[in-house]
């Protein structure tokens, strides 16, 4: 990811920091709750407050340019035992709010970044399962 393609979600992250710059992306679980476990077809579902910060790579180094914390994600998966190992599978997830903790680059359009994140649900769940299942 790049200033160049986030501002299409971020409107301003080019103009602060430049075209082009690189962004890494780093999360952080900031709370898990209501864990439920349904006996028999191995069904469990939980919700959890998911911090994400976009750092820019500046010459200086790297800038927290946007802290937001994804409240009350939920994720319903089932997990597969084979012998000795366990496969996850997540089946939904969806998001009840954003909060925007802070941001370097002025006020974040929320219909942009709620579109952003549901699609990144949407279309990352498939590659997100692929990927623990190996």
């Amino acid at each position: 990811m790049n200033t160049t393609v986030l501002d299409l979600f971020f409107p301003g992250i080019k103009a602060k920091y430049g075209d082009g710059k690189y962004v890494d992306v780093s999360y952080d679980i900031r709370s898990l709750t209501n864990l439920t476990v349904q006996e028999g077809n191995g069904e469990m579902a939980f919700n959890a407050n998911v911090g994400v910060k976009f750092w820019v790579e500046t010459t200086a180094g790297k800038v927290l340019a946007l802290d937001v914390t994804l409240e009350k994600l939920y994720f319903q998966f089932t997990a597969i035992i084979e012998g000795m190992a366990v496969r996850p599978s997540v089946q939904s997830a969806s998001l009840k709010d954003i909060k925007v903790e802070s941001s370097t680059f002025g006020a974040v359009n929320m219909t942009l970044l709620e579109g952003l994140l549901k699609q990144g649900l949407d279309e990352g769940r498939v590659p997100f399962n692929n990927f623990i299942s190996n």
